[in-house]
């Protein structure tokens, strides 16, 4: 039995995160673009993560003396097993799967975080769940404007017409003083307190830069009590480097508030910059 509240967090949180993952897979097989996961069965995968979820919230809910939550857990559960756990509901005009056994087992770990004493603010989780979803069909985005992008700025354009009907909090050209540089983020949301940048890769090499630059960011920049979360957005036109692959290098390089997004999708570097 668990018993460290972080201990409860980390893992519950560490199951919900790979169920992403697979509906993110799923989202891709669908929709097109790049999705997170890789598994080889991502229906089972998903029906496996969410009754891990599920059996570990009942768990929890009992040893902090939450019967009526938990037998609340169960009922619904048995409505959504019903149901089926791999049902998804399609919204093709986001690009978004939505799977509401997912987004039951992520309303009660909101709820539970509160219990816990790690509070978030629900509607906060959700606009960054939904920020994250839109970042991650960049490339879709593109396909679907007919725009083959050949540098950082065509992926800006289209990106910024998004994010701006999505969130109202959401500027242009950032800039946020560091202890060493000034780092400036393409755009960021400031009730969210999250910055994005977006990088154009059209060779391996260049993917490896993109990493150096966001190490040299994570470096130079100290920390602003105004932006607390940075998503880097790198989209490669081929399938050059893994997403696990950034998040690892950066989890060793402690940037733990930098999340990295790998995209693919069509495209080539403009033959003037290439040759520069």
């Amino acid at each position: 039995m668990l018993e460290h509240p972080d201990d409860v967090i980390i893992k519950l949180q560490g199951v919900l995160e790979k169920a992403r993952d697979v509906r993110s897979q799923l989202e891709a097989d669908v929709f097109g673009g790049t999705g997170r996961g890789g598994y080889e069965f991502p229906e089972a995968a998903l029906e496996g993560y969410l009754e891990e979820a599920e059996t570990l919230l009942e768990m929890i809910l009992e040893a902090r003396g939450l019967p009526l939550t938990r037998l609340r857990l169960i009922e619904k559960w048995a409505a959504l097993e019903k149901e089926g756990l791999t049902h998804t509901i399609p919204y093709p005009e986001v690009g978004y799967l939505e799977s509401k056994p997912l987004s039951y087992l992520e309303k009660i770990t909101d709820g539970l975080r509160m219990v816990l004493g790690r509070p978030q603010d629900p509607w906060e989780s959700y606009e960054l769940r939904k920020l994250e979803s839109l970042l991650r069909k960049t490339a879709t985005i593109l396909k679907r404007e007919k725009i083959a992008p050949e540098n950082e700025h065509d992926i800006q354009v289209q990106m910024n017409k998004y994010l701006e009907a999505c969130f109202a909090e959401y500027v242009k050209n950032v800039h946020i003083p560091g202890g060493i540089t000034t780092f400036k983020p393409d755009g960021g949301i400031r009730n969210l307190k999250a910055a994005i940048e977006f990088k154009f890769a059209s060779t391996r090499d260049e993917v490896s830069r993109s990493l150096r630059g966001i190490f040299e960011d994570v470096t130079g920049y100290k920390g602003s009590a105004d932006w607390t979360r940075f998503y880097s957005v790198v989209y490669q036109t081929e399938a050059f480097e893994s997403e696990e692959k950034f998040r690892h290098d950066l989890a060793r390089a402690g940037a733990m508030s930098w999340i990295p997004i790998l995209v693919t999708g069509k495209g080539r570097r403009r033959k003037t910059e290439a040759k520069k």
